[in-house]
């Protein structure tokens, strides 16, 4: 590392070198004699303060000291220098929260640079999460930081505005990506989610040890086992050994097919088409709906508890019957076979699955996790409806939003109607994202029409060689429409909307291997077709 990439302090503390070595400005260490070479220097002839090479300083410092025995005799040495460049570094960050790529003189390199701020954003928050730094003085800076590395994530989810490789600022671009900031973004992440926590342990001197005579004195010595030999003990392991056999199988000589059998269909009372919504705490507070068409489900409280990464997103059952059949699909451990009337296949994971929804700000979608409270209205005739709430969730650092929602699926219908209303605690307009989740395998990305003079995103995904394709499409007002986007989860259809004034949308899916559609054309073309009500 180049010298001139060290913080200058007020007092002129002494600045590192490779080693970890105080040394004057200009003085480069290497594996021979020491060195004597100028820094870099600006248009004054002052010396250049490099925002990444000092990064790479604090971020070491933190992964050592995490290491560092706690009896080396220069530790107390470099807790204190790690203490001073915090201090010094909180008081060059600038008002977007980032710092620039040459510290003491943000005015010429003016732009957004995030290869020496995801350092800093990193080792404060270690510094806090390991006692060394006082919380209520650093966890503003941290947190400001970390708001603006988030603004600048790409749809590729790599961190954008990343300066290149180099020995000193220069010019940057907001698409510019490095694979050491984006890495360094998930130790900052990892940091940032301990934050309430507790105060983490360093490495601590290990006890005296014992003398030996001490070991010996105090350590129980076991009796000799006992072995028993003789015909009672010869016919307990023949039974032990006959019951172990009773309990074992192989699944050879079962005589199971190869192949799932279909399932019986239900009696004729059942077979009723009708549209239906459930909760269901048996499979984990999930909300199912369905119709003699479509079926659906979102993920509730236990869910989230269980599986972190489950949130908002909606759920697609691949469906061939008319009547319910989710419940019945769920009485299997296993409800992702197709056992003859359709299956869940649909991974939702993190994206916004078949239509949920979420605030784009900053070029980052804002989502809120797993509903919170439920209302079922109808069920089990021509309607299904009910509705949830979402907790309060954060957009960034500028304000908070929660939504409720009302969800109808009318009998005959391959779209489910949704109105939801924002609250926030700001007036400000919300852009909201509505999205559909990306799919690629072996048979490409799938196929993505964006319309915004209908208000339409319509998404039909490559085929899964065992399962087929599904068809999503959302339909929203199209005077609401502000355009689209993406991130590295989701295809998005922006909208804007006003805080506590609802607004509704549709979302509708298609299986090529139901009943009504069996390709890409027949499904858009019926979805171009459709009259919609967003009043």
């Amino acid at each position: 590392m180049d010298v001139e990439g060290h913080v200058q302090h007020a007092r002129e503390p002494p600045l590192v070198d490779q080693r970890g070595r105080g040394h004057e400005r200009g003085d480069v260490v290497h594996r021979g004699p020491r060195v004597r070479q100028p820094p870099h220097r600006d248009a004054d002839g002052d010396p250049i303060y490099w925002s990444r090479a000092n990064g790479w300083v604090m971020g070491g410092l933190a992964r050592w000291l995490e290491s560092l025995p706690a009896d080396f005799v220069d530790r107390p040495f470099y807790v204190d220098l790690f203490q001073q460049m915090a201090g010094r570094v909180a008081e060059l960050q600038q008002g977007d929260g980032l710092w620039r790529a040459s510290l003491l003189d943000p005015e010429t390199y003016p732009e957004a640079e995030t290869s020496g701020s995801v350092f800093y954003v990193y080792a404060l928050a270690w510094g806090i999460n390991h006692g060394l730094l006082d919380r209520e003085t650093y966890l503003p800076h941290v947190l400001k930081g970390w708001a603006a590395l988030n603004r600048h994530v790409l749809p590729s989810g790599l961190v954008g505005a990343a300066q290149k490789t180099g020995d000193q600022p220069v010019a940057t671009a907001p698409e510019d990506v490095g694979l050491y900031v984006s890495g360094t973004y998930i130790l900052a992440g990892l940091e940032i989610a301990d934050l309430n926590g507790q105060v983490q342990s360093l490495p601590e001197p290990e006890p005296a040890r014992d003398r030996p005579e001490v070991v010996a004195a105090t350590t129980p010595v076991p009796p000799a086992p006992l072995t028993v030999v003789g015909p009672e003990e010869t016919r307990r392991r023949e039974a032990e050994m006959r019951a172990t056999a009773a309990l074992s199988y192989d699944p050879a000589d079962l005589g199971r097919p190869s192949t799932i059998e279909p399932l019986a269909p239900p009696p004729d009372d059942q077979q009723v088409p009708r549209a239906v919504a459930r909760f269901a705490p048996d499979r984990l507070d999930d909300l199912l709906w369905e119709n003699d068409r479509v079926a659906h489900r979102i993920y509730g409280p236990a869910l989230e508890a269980r599986e972190a990464p489950s949130g908002s997103g909606i759920d697609v059952w691949a469906k061939r019957v008319r009547y319910p059949f989710m419940d019945r699909q769920l009485k299997f451990p296993n409800y992702h076979t197709d056992r003859g009337e359709g299956l869940d296949y649909y991974d939702v994971g993190r994206g916004r699955g078949a239509g949920g929804l979420g605030i784009w700000y900053d070029n980052k979608l804002w989502t809120s996790r797993n509903f919170s409270t439920y209302d079922i209205e109808r069920s089990g005739g021509d309607e299904a409806r009910f509705s949830v709430t979402y907790r309060p969730w954060p957009v960034d650092v500028v304000r908070t939003v929660s939504e409720t929602r009302e969800f109808s699926l009318p009998i005959g219908s391959n779209f489910t109607r949704m109105t939801s209303t924002l609250s926030s605690n700001s007036d400000a307009p919300l852009i909201v994202g509505i999205g559909i989740s990306k799919r690629s395998n072996d048979n490409g990305r799938g196929f993505v029409t964006r319309d915004a003079e209908h208000g339409r995103l319509m998404f039909w995904e490559p085929e899964n060689p065992e399962h087929g394709s599904l068809g999503i499409a959302i339909a929203v007002d199209p005077a609401r429409v502000e355009g689209f986007a993406e991130d590295a989860d989701n295809y998005l259809i922006l909208v804007r909307v006003t805080p506590g004034q609802p607004f509704t949308y549709y979302m509708g899916s298609a299986w090529d291997r139901g009943l009504d559609f069996h390709d890409r054309p027949s499904w858009e073309e019926f979805v171009a077709r459709q009259s919609f009500d967003f009043r």
